[in-house]
């Protein structure tokens, strides 16, 4: 189980580092 809570972790951070954590900011900035 811990290392499936590290795989999840993993991924989230991957999804925030290749989207946006505040899609609003990134419509304003266009």
């Amino acid at each position: 189980m811990r290392g499936m809570t590290a795989t999840l972790k993993k991924i989230s951070e991957y999804i925030k580092s290749i989207s946006p954590s505040n899609p609003q900011k990134e419509i304003d900035k266009v």
